[in-house]
């Protein structure tokens, strides 16, 4: 049967997907911006980072593209400027670091401005449900909780960007299981932020499989792990779907691939695994 709504989503798919790969092959064919292998690098030669940046624009894309067809009818505008100022300034240090290596200080900084504008727009976690007893209102423990959960999931993803493929294919199964789930729980605004995570990955993982012709950058893992950590505070208190957080967050995809964020042991014996896979000694980095 033909349903109009599906294509037009598919084609919005196939088209972000192409845009994604289209400025991922610019950033590594053109623009060159050069990582050199340290130890928790997969590669042993210099390649191109920064590669997030396709992410990053198709994320832009599909918000105005969205917005301009009046998709997001009844979401609070200032909501959504905070927000999306957050991601820009998430971006924007995590490129300069890319490009010019600032130092921790500097980046700490910009992602704790990052953070408390996000809080001051409401987004926090402000009550917990246990199984069995009521909801809890936290007060401001929650935005204390809400602030050292973007930060630590920010800088935790990071982490991931040295394995040929693992950040980016994280992105795009956590990206495809929040996109199905709330667009099941009839979610707009997570829905389309979802679907534009998913499609920016998608299209950045056809040069980033092993061998990598490029890696995300500070630019692409820390823009993805702060999305992902405000947009599962969002999915909970704010969209349609009222999505669990428990559900929503990317952790819960990474434990699908036996990954968790942050967990040193787990990605050095996943990039230990991958690498004898691959017929790499896993002390070569």
């Amino acid at each position: 049967m033909y349903n109009p709504d599906l294509y037009l989503h598919l084609t919005f798919g196939v088209c972000m997907t192409i845009i994604a790969f289209g400025v991922t092959w610019s950033m590594a064919k053109f623009v060159r911006i050069m990582d050199e292998p340290n130890h928790r690098s997969s590669h042993v030669t210099a390649v191109p980072r920064a590669g997030g940046v396709s992410i990053v624009i198709v994320f832009y894309i599909g918000i105005a593209l969205t917005w301009l067809l009046g998709e997001f009818e009844g979401v609070d505008v200032g909501l959504l400027a905070g927000f999306l100022f957050a991601t820009f300034l998430i971006a924007a240090i995590s490129l300069v670091d890319d490009i010019t290596d600032q130092s921790a200080l500097v980046k700490l900084v910009t992602q704790m401005v990052a953070v408390g504008i996000v809080l001051s727009m409401g987004i926090y976690v402000d009550e917990l449900a246990l199984p069995g007893f009521s909801y809890i209102d936290l007060g401001w423990v929650g935005s204390m909780i809400s602030f050292f959960w973007i930060l630590g999931l920010t800088n935790s993803y990071n982490f991931m960007d040295g394995l040929d493929g693992l950040a980016g294919g994280v992105a795009a199964i956590a990206g495809l299981f929040f996109l199905i789930i709330c667009y099941l729980e009839g979610s707009s605004f997570v829905y389309i932020i979802s679907y534009s995570l998913l499609t920016g990955a998608v299209g950045f993982l056809f040069l980033n499989f092993p061998p990598a012709k490029i890696i995300l950058g500070d630019v692409g893992s820390g823009f993805l792990g702060f999305v992902f950590a405000v947009l599962a505070i969002i999915a909970t208190r704010f969209d349609e779907s009222r999505t669990d957080g428990a559900i929503s967050h990317p952790n819960f995809h990474g434990k699908l691939l036996l990954i968790e964020h942050g967990d040193g042991d787990q990605i050095a014996a996943t990039q230990a695994i991958t690498r004898v896979v691959l017929g790499k000694n896993s002390q070569t980095y």
